[in-house]
Formats: structure tokens, sequence, C-alpha cells
């Protein structure tokens, strides 16, 4: 049974496609942002991605907020959602 779901999904041929971030992110947050007190460098938001404590992470959604942006993250788990808010050429999260 298992064989013939196999060769039939094969034979219809299977197209999977990943899910892609379509949204466009505000250029003024793209780049990498450090603490100036203790120059550790903190987060990096790139066009289709971020990089927080270290380690890459998806969008999910961006929303335009009255003062900056909100930004929910395909890992919810792990990630919790985040407003930035630029300030005086600094970044506010």
């Amino acid at each position: 049974m298992r064989l013939i779901l196999i060769m039939t999904l094969l034979a219809f041929g299977l197209n999977l496609k990943a899910q892609e971030f379509t949204q466009s992110f505000p250029t003024q947050f793209i780049g990498n942002w450090y603490n100036p007190k203790t120059n550790e460098w903190n987060y990096g938001f790139f066009e289709k991605f971020a990089i927080i404590n270290g380690k890459p992470t998806f969008y999910k959604d961006i929303k335009e907020t009255k003062k900056g942006v909100k930004i929910t993250f395909q890992e919810k788990e792990k990630v919790k959602p985040i407003e930035l808010v630029l300030a005086n050429n600094q970044l506010k999260i």
C-alpha cells in the first residue's frame, strides 16, 4: 500500500515549494545593531531574516506601527515578537 502511494505521488509529480517571505522590510532598520555602552553586537536585520541571539530567524509578519515596526517570527516559541523604534539614529526594542 505504501509503495503504491509513493509511486502514485511520483507519477503525478510532487510539486513542493518552501514558503517564501514576500513582505518588504523597512530599509531604515536593515543592518547590524550594537549596544553603544558595551559595544556588543545585539541584532542584525536583513530583507528576509534576522539574527537574534547569534541565530538566524525568519520573519512571519511585519506590521508598521505609529512608532516603528512590529515583527513576528516563524519560530515564535523561541523568539518573541518585537517592536522596533528608531530614535536619534538608535534602535530601541
